[in-house]
């Protein structure tokens, strides 16, 4: 997310009185996955995004933050689009029981656009590491082809994010910039809160913070 919002989000989560961690890390391996037996169901998601290794691109989980058990991710738009809708068709999703899974499945069908505002910045569309294990990109917003090996990338890092979650017993909260509170008589996506930073977004982001921290405990 983008890191005004995150730091942002820090600021209510301290004067909330949260202790918590910001940018915490855990520990990904494919030892680990396979002690999970949960490599063949990664392996299949990485290959399901036309991945053309035969190894998986694993790296250290980040939590934006972490409080105790409790993991929170902040995606912005360029989470949203086809290559994670076909991560969040694996048979991972409906064993996370705070994950919002078809709100998430219909931001990816809705704000792809949204997501395409951002292909042509650098690193994103595509990035060494990328076309390495998805190979080289077409251009920018071209779905023909191999499409966007960066945005494939982000979805796979997405996937393996929920599946340590819930493997190391971790209550899993996600927040898109696309969810909606009411305020002002009418529905308000938390990227216009986010960005108005007054006081009523503030108390409402805040409400909105312990009815998430409050339903993963439920």
């Amino acid at each position: 997310m983008n890191h005004s919002r995150k730091e942002y989000f820090g600021e209510i989560l301290q004067s909330e009185g949260f202790s918590f961690e910001k940018d915490a890390t855990d520990l990904l391996t494919i030892a680990r996955l396979k002690k999970w037996k949960a490599f063949d169901l990664s392996m299949q998601v990485y290959k399901d995004l036309s991945g053309i290794k035969n190894n998986l691109p694993i790296k250290d989980l980040n939590w934006d933050f972490k409080l105790n058990q409790t993991v929170v991710l902040l995606d912005n738009s360029s989470h949203f689009n086809r290559y994670r809708s076909i991560t969040l068709r694996s048979s991972l999703y409906p064993q996370i029981k705070s994950f919002p899974l078809e709100p998430y499945r219909r931001y990816c069908r809705k704000y792809e656009k949204e997501c395409l505002k951002s292909a042509i910045r650098v690193g994103l569309w595509a990035n060494p590491e990328a076309e390495e294990y998805f190979g080289k990109p077409a251009e920018a917003g071209d779905f023909f082809g191999n499409g966007s090996p960066g945005w494939k990338l982000t979805a796979i890092n997405a996937f393996f994010q929920d599946l340590a979650a819930f493997h190391y017993g971790y209550q899993l909260i996600r927040i898109s910039v696309h969810d909606e509170l009411f305020s002002e008589n009418k529905l308000q996506r938390l990227e216009k809160l986010f960005e108005s930073r007054n006081e009523k977004s503030k108390e409402l982001l805040t409400k909105y913070l312990h009815r998430r921290l409050t339903e993963v405990k439920a």
